[in-house]
């Protein structure tokens, strides 16, 4: 999968590589262009198979009719320097705005097998020729930058202002209702196609993708904007009430399966998941009282110990860390709680259990005590925070429980 990632991206660039730097200028950056000669069009491009690109994408086309003149500017572009994954782990990642072939655009996502449509925006002359100059403005190097927000400044938060100023904020105000999800809500419809992907993302992010929102907020995602614009109008200057989308055009339908419309509800599952995987451990833990002078009991004990640190200790350990970045929604999460940086010690500990020392398997289970209190802790929390925290709750009550010896499977383990 991250093979024909990186494939795609390399085909797009050289793609688009003739028309990055133009050595022509588009008519409407040299003012040959009359407004009513122009096409203002907004690109939805449907989901594809990797992370990056599950919850799709848009761009901007203006088109010249006269002239004959196309470009698409994409928001969406980023460099894949040495330190990009760095970046984006501290939420210092700049992306930026490009100009490229429309037909090197559409042969790219065509290639990918992904859906694409068009909605000619319902602008007048004057506002077209206003957001063409822009854009034409905005992929200039020293105006194309902007510090990339998943949620609040992406490829469609930025499309969603250009339109919103040309229609004089009526787009905004139509959409300052409350939406239909939360921001979690919306990320998980996209993402529990992959369970452990929809866990892991759904576990590091805190309360503030919880609270209600706008259907302003919803449109960063390129669907979402597609359907607002479809479904609003605005007073033009005429003082005439007219559509918001013109035309509507379908170049290439998607061979995948559609997004959901809601979010699923797989807690049971992980519920069951969590309760085995602990009852494995606890099983080790009890085989390794009743028989402490069994060698092959010991190393499986210690070998589950390092499996578990690197589970749950690892991605603790970088929840731990996350409030030292840029990530505001990973900051003062309540599910340290449940996976606790310091299960990240197991690894260590289940490493030194496997070579014979008494003195880690005590201090494992102190720090199973330690995880155990955590863990009710977290539950005793549940009905006084506005972080929705059910799927981590789901795997790590029955896991970290279990695990402990707590409730039916408990056990006096032998001195």
């Amino acid at each position: 999968m991250i093979r024909q990632f990186f494939l795609s991206v390399l085909l797009f660039s050289v793609l688009m590589a003739p028309s990055l730097g133009h050595a022509v200028s588009p008519p409407w950056a040299t003012g040959q262009s009359r407004g009513q000669d122009l096409e203002v069009v907004l690109m939805t491009f449907d989901h594809g198979d990797q992370i990056p690109t599950w919850f799709g994408h848009t761009a901007l086309m203006v088109r010249d009719k006269r002239f004959g003149a196309e470009r698409v500017y994409n928001y969406g572009m980023f460099s894949f320097a040495p330190d990009m994954l760095v970046k984006f782990l501290m939420g210092r990642l700049e992306f930026w705005v490009a100009q490229t072939s429309y037909r090197g655009t559409i042969a790219v996502y065509k290639r990918e097998s992904r859906g694409i449509r068009e909605q000619v925006l319902n602008l007048s002359p004057e506002k077209r020729l206003e957001i063409a100059k822009f854009l034409d403005w905005n992929v200039q190097p020293e105006n194309r930058y902007y510090m990339y927000d998943h949620y609040f400044d992406n490829c469609a938060t930025r499309i969603r202002d250009v339109i919103d100023q040309a229609v004089g904020g009526q787009l905004k105000v139509a959409a300052d209702k409350p939406a239909r999800y939360s921001l979690r809500g919306h990320t998980r419809r996209h993402t529990q196609r992959n369970p452990y992907v929809d866990f892991i993302l759904t576990f590091w992010m805190n309360h503030e993708i919880d609270v209600p929102i706008k259907i302003w907020d919803e449109m960063f995602l390129p669907t979402e904007l597609e359907r607002v614009l479809d479904q609003n109008s605005y007073v033009n200057e005429k003082g005439e009430t007219v559509p918001l989308v013109l035309e509507k055009r379908v170049l290439a339908e998607g061979k995948r399966a559609e997004v959901p419309e809601a979010p699923n509800f797989a807690h049971p599952w992980f519920a069951i998941l969590g309760g085995v995987l602990g009852g494995a451990g606890l099983g080790l833990r009890r085989l390794r009282a009743k028989q402490p002078d069994k060698r092959g009991v010991r190393i499986g004990l210690g070998a589950y110990f390092v499996f578990l640190g690197l589970l749950v200790g690892i991605p603790g350990l970088i929840l731990g860390l996350f409030p030292f970045t840029e990530h505001t929604i990973t900051h003062w999460n309540v599910n340290l709680l449940l996976a606790s940086p310091l299960s990240a010690l197991f690894m260590p500990f289940g490493a030194a259990i496997v070579f014979g020392s008494k003195r880690a398997e005590r201090w494992n289970e102190r720090l199973l005590d330690v995880i155990a209190v955590l863990t009710i802790l977290a539950v005793l929390a549940a009905p006084f925070v506005s972080q929705v925290y059910w799927l981590p709750l789901a795997f790590f009550v029955p896991f970290n429980l279990c695990l402990r010896g707590l409730g039916p499977l408990s056990f006096s383990r032998k001195s």
